[in-house]
C-alpha cells in the first residue's frame, strides 16, 4: 500500500511540475466547528507545503500553491469544497477531512483521479484496489479499537465499555467492530456503549442536564452554573488550568518595536478587570506559565505581571517618544473569551493616551492576519494544549524558529535550550524560571490570567473529574 501510494502522489506531481507550473493543492479542516481543536492537522499539512516552498524550491522545481479552507464540519460544506478543489483549483492533491464527506466522496474520488487523503480512519474507505486513490495516514479505527481490546484481553480483562461521538467517525467503527464478532472472540462481555453528543447550544446542554437527558456536560456558562448550584441532582466541576488567556507582543511592527512602549503596555493593564469579561467572572490571576501544582510552576518575573499602574504607563509613553503612533490589536469573533479581553484592553489603553485600533476577523482569517508582521501590534489567543502537555510546549513559540514576536531572542533560546538539555531536574526548573523571567523582561507575551473552564454532572455519577477532554474511566452511575 505505501508503495502504492507513493507511486500514484509522486506521478501526479510529476505530471503537475513537467512544465515547471505552480502545483495547486487543496487542504481543508475544521477550521472552526466542533472538532477545531484538532486543526491542526489541517494546519500542518499547509505549513509543510509552505516549508517546500522555503526550503526546497517546491516540488520537482515547482512551487506549491496551497489553498486551505474551512469545512466547518458540515457534510454538505465539505462536498462543495472538494468539487471546488477538482473543478475550479484544478488541484493535483487532495488533503480533506471528515469521515462522513470522504464516505460520500468515495465514488467521486476514484472517477476524478486525484489522490486525497483523509483525515478520517474508516476501513470502509480503505480498498487499495476498489478505492486506489484514497489513503490514510495510519490504523483505521477499527484496528485501533481492536489493538486495544486484545490489549484488555491480554491482561485479564473481562468486560468492556465502548464510547464513541455521536457522528460518523464515531458510530460507523462501532458497528463495525460489534458486528466483526472481535469481542466474543476475545472471550470479552460488552457491557455497554456510550455516545458523546455534540450540543452547541449552551442552554440546550443546561436543559439535558437538567431533565437527565445527559449525565455530564463539558461546558456550562459560568452564570448557569452558578443557578444550577442549588440543584441537588448536579454537582459542579471546576476545571481551573484550562488556558492561559494572554496577547503575544509584534516586536518589529511600531510601536512595539520599542522595549519601553511594551513596557507601558504591560505596566497600564488591569488583569482582574480583562479577566472578568473574558472568562465570565470565572478565572485565576497568577504569573505561572505553568499552574500551582506543577513542578515547573515558578514565579520569575511576577513583578512585571498585573501591575495596573496607568499611571507610570503614562509617564513611560513620553520617555519612549510615543506620539499617537496607532496600535493595531488583532483578535476574533469565534472565541468568545478572546474578543472580550480584546475589547476590556482596547478600553484601558485608550485611557493612557494611545492610538488604539482593533481588528476582529473569524478565527481563520485572524490567524491568517497573524502570520503577517506588518498586520498588528498585539494578538489575542489562549494556551491551552501547551501549559497542559507541560514546560517545553508552554509558550515555545516565543523561541527559534518560530519567533512569535518575528525577532529572534538568542538570551530567551538560550534558556530553552537549557530547560531541554540540562541533566537535573532542578536544574531544568531553574532554567524554566530564567526563560519566564525573560519573556516578561522583553514584553514577548502579556499574560491575562487563567481561565476555567466549568463542566457538570449529574450527582448519581460517580468518579467523573473535570479534565481538558473529559475522561470517563472508572466512572460509573450509582441508582
Amino acid at each position: 500500500m505505501k508503495k502504492h501510494a507513493a507511486a500514484i502522489l509522486l506521478a501526479a506531481f510529476a505530471a503537475a511540475g513537467s512544465a515547471r507550473a505552480d502545483i495547486n493543492v487543496c487542504v481543508w479542516g475544521t477550521i472552526t466547528g466542533p472538532d477545531a481543536l484538532v486543526n491542526g492537522m489541517s494546519y500542518g499539512a499547509r505549513d509543510y507545503f509552505e516549508f517546500l516552498n522555503q526550503s526546497r524550491g517546491g516540488l520537482a522545481g515547482s512551487k506549491v500553491n496551497t489553498l486551505l479552507l474551512d469545512g466547518r464540519y458540515k457534510l454538505d460544506e465539505e462536498l462543495k469544497i472538494y468539487r471546488r478543489c477538482v473543478d475550479q483549483e484544478s488541484a493535483v492533491f487532495v488533503n480533506g477531512w471528515s469521515t462522513g464527506a470522504v464516505k460520500a466522496l468515495r465514488d467521486q474520488i476514484s472517477d476524478d483521479a486525484v489522490p486525497f487523503m483523509t483525515q478520517s480512519f474508516s476501513s470502509e474507505v480503505l480498498d487499495p484496489v476498489k478505492l486506489p486513490y484514497i489513503f490514510m495516514a495510519g490504523p483505521t479505527y477499527e484496528q485501533q479499537m481492536t489493538i486495544g481490546l486484545n490489549d484488555l484481553a491480554n491482561n485479564g480483562g473481562k468486560k468492556v465499555v465502548l464510547m464513541h461521538g455521536d457522528n460518523e467517525y464515531g458510530r460507523g467503527p462501532v458497528n463495525v467492530v460489534r458486528k466483526s464478532g472481535v469481542i466474543e472472540k476475545l472471550g470479552l462481555e460488552l457491557v455497554d456503549t456510550i455516545e458523546f453528543r455534540y450540543v452547541r447550544e449552551p442552554g440546550a446542554r443546561v436543559a439535558g442536564l437538567e431533565t437527565g437527558q445527559f449525565h455530564a456536560v463539558e461546558d456550562i456558562p459560568p452564570r448557569a452554573a452558578e443557578r444550577l448550584r442549588g440543584n441537588n441532582a448536579i454537582v459542579i466541576h471546576l476545571y481551573r488550568s484550562f488556558w492561559q488567556q494572554d496577547s503575544w507582543v509584534n516586536h518589529v511592527k511600531a510601536p512595539t518595536d520599542k522595549l519601553l512602549v511594551r513596557r507601558a503596555i504591560q505596566t497600564a493593564l488591569d488583569m482582574e478587570e480583562i479577566m472578568t469579561v473574558a472568562a465570565d467572572g470565572v478565572f485565576d490571576l497568577q504569573p505561572g506559565f505553568q499552574y500551582p501544582g506543577n513542578p515547573y510552576y515558578v514565579t520569575e518575573g511576577r513583578e512585571f505581571y498585573n501591575v495596573n499602574n496607568p499611571g507610570r504607563a503614562r509617564e513611560m509613553l513620553r520617555e519612549a517618544g510615543y506620539n499617537n503612533e496607532q496600535l493595531v490589536l488583532l483578535t476574533n469573533s469565534t472565541f468568545q473569551s478572546m474578543y472580550n479581553a480584546g475589547v476590556s484592553v482596547t478600553e484601558q489603553l485608550r485611557a493612557i493616551g494611545m492610538n488604539v485600533r482593533m481588528d476582529v476577523f473569524d478565527w481563520p482569517t485572524a490567524q491568517a492576519n497573524q502570520r503577517n508582521r506588518e498586520a498588528w501590534n498585539l494578538w489575542f489567543t489562549g494556551q491551552g494544549t501547551g501549559p497542559a502537555v507541560g514546560p517545553f510546549s508552554a509558550y515555545v513559540n516565543l523561541v527559534s524558529p518560530q519567533n512569535q514576536a518575528f525577532a529572534p531572542d538568542a538570551e530567551l533560546d538560550r534558556y530553552y535550550e537549557q530547560m531541554r538539555t540540562l541533566p537535573t531536574e532542578a536544574e531544568r526548573i531553574a532554567a524554566f524560571g530564567r526563560f519566564q523571567r525573560r519573556a516578561y523582561e522583553n514584553v514577548h507575551v502579556i499574560k491575562f490570567g487563567d481561565l476555567t473552564k466549568v463542566q457538570a454532572a449529574r450527582a448519581n455519577v460517580k468518579g467523573f473529574a473535570p479534565y481538558r477532554i473529559p475522561r470517563f474511566w472508572n466512572v460509573w452511575l450509582e441508582g
